[in-house]
């Protein structure tokens, strides 16, 4: 476990972090689920066996919850895989407020290292407070949610390359654009649910709290509309490089009739020509010259030559 304790207006990292749940003061403490003091404290506290399991599970929304001693607040860490086309981890972070003491709750060790090392950035060596510590995690977990939509509209913008540059296979990109489309599906719903649950947050706090954090809780909302709205224009655009990806596919697919057509268009002629010099009437005078055959071919010739020509013109070869 992590823990800060606030003395004299600041909050301050304790080396020893044995018995910390025993203490009056003030408290930030950062934990997984795998510290058996800490589960059991939390049990006491009006937590029960499901509230686990759901931390624990993939599954579960953003959520808020009050209790009589506090409230828990379900919010969601993110980060963009770099196996696969846009594929995401996701994990559950609890914030849970009892009395004086805020829980930082999370699943894996690593998250849990990478969400400390960001709060200690922000409170260490400023006046700060228990809330402000809420404030400043929440900030930190919405900046994250940010920073992997940008990446996201990256790696959407480099497709974008990719498709009008026509570098990679039509089917790999189309499976690119179905993983694409259903993952930020997947981040639209979860986007709404945590803003749903921000909003009961806000609605919630004391008056007195928000008029001391005015500035920072509307930097807040702002981050979590931000979040709601640019995933719907990543969808859009999601929705129109696969526009664009089939009118590309079929764009070349009219090019090619187009060559085709042009093709015919010469042979027709020669064809017509052929068909009726390859009739066996007896009376066919242009049979019996002497330089007939020549004659035939010269014509066919500069027809066709004359034909493409025409088409080159055109642009149509």
């Amino acid at each position: 476990m992590i823990v800060y304790e606030e003395k004299d207006g600041a909050l301050h990292k304790l080396s020893n972090a044995d018995n910390v749940l025993e203490s009056v003061n003030p408290q930030v403490i950062l934990s997984t689920l795998t510290k058996p003091a800490l589960v059991k404290w939390l049990k006491v506290h009006e937590f029960p066996e499901p509230f686990f399991e759901d931390m624990a599970s993939e599954e579960q929304s953003p959520v808020y919850e009050e209790f009589s001693e506090g409230f828990l607040l379900i919010a969601k860490y993110l980060r963009l895989e770099k196996d696969g086309f846009l594929e995401f981890y996701e994990e559950n972070v609890a914030l849970i407020m009892l009395d004086t003491k805020l829980f930082i709750v999370c699943k894996d060790a690593a998250t849990l290292n990478d969400l400390a090392n960001k709060l200690d950035r922000r409170v260490r060596a400023k006046k700060s407070s228990v809330f402000y510590a809420l404030y400043c995690m929440q900030d930190i977990l919405t900046d994250q949610q940010l920073q992997t939509i940008d990446l996201v509209n990256l790696e959407l913008e480099n497709l974008e390359d990719s498709i009008i540059s026509e570098k990679d296979k039509k089917s790999e990109t189309l499976k690119n654009l179905y993983y694409a489309r259903r993952s930020l599906g997947r981040l639209g719903h979860l986007f709404v649910h945590e803003s749903s649950s921000y909003s009961r947050y806000f609605t919630n706090m004391s008056n007195s709290l928000k008029k001391r954090f005015r500035f920072e809780l509307s930097d807040l909302k702002e981050h979590k509309h931000m979040l709601t709205t640019d995933c719907r224009v990543l969808q859009d655009k999601t929705a129109n490089l696969v526009n664009l990806q089939l009118g590309i596919a079929n764009n070349r697919a009219n090019e090619a009739m187009q060559k085709l057509a042009a093709v015919s268009i010469i042979f027709i002629p020669l064809t017509f020509i052929s068909s009726i010099y390859g009739m066996n009437f007896e009376n066919m005078p242009e049979l019996k010259l002497e330089y007939s055959y020549y004659i035939a071919l010269g014509s066919m010739t500069t027809i066709a030559l004359s034909i493409f020509a025409w088409l080159r013109k055109k642009r149509y070869l």
